[in-house]
C-alpha cells in the first residue's frame, strides 16, 4: 500500500513541476523586455526554451549544453527554421 502512495506523491510532484514550467514559459513569451535581446540558454537540452525565446523576439539565442543532446537540439532548431537566430553550442559553460 505504501508503494502506491509514493507513486501517487511522485505523480503529483511532477504535475506541480510541469505547471511551474508552463507558467515560466508563458511569462517568458509575454515579457517585452526580451524583445531584441541576446539570450543564453545554459543546459538547453532539446532547445525548446531557446525556440520559445526566438519566437518571442530575441535577436540571438545561444543554446549551450555539454551533453550529446546538443546535437539533437541543433536538429530541432534547423527543423523549426530558426538556425539564423539560435546558435547551438556543444560544450561546457565555465
Amino acid at each position: 500500500m505504501q508503494a502506491k502512495y509514493l507513486q501517487l506523491k511522485n505523480i503529483n510532484g511532477m504535475e506541480a513541476k510541469e505547471k511551474r514550467r508552463q507558467e515560466k514559459i508563458e511569462t517568458m513569451a509575454e515579457d517585452e523586455n526580451k524583445k531584441e535581446k541576446v539570450v543564453v540558454d545554459v543546459g538547453c537540452g532539446t532547445g525548446i526554451l531557446s525556440i520559445f525565446c526566438a519566437q518571442a523576439g530575441a535577436k540571438r539565442v545561444y543554446a549551450v549544453d555539454a551533453s550529446e543532446i546538443a546535437l539533437q537540439a541543433s536538429e530541432v532548431v534547423k527543423t523549426n527554421k530558426l538556425a539564423d537566430t539560435i546558435i547551438v553550442l556543444h560544450g561546457r559553460v565555465e
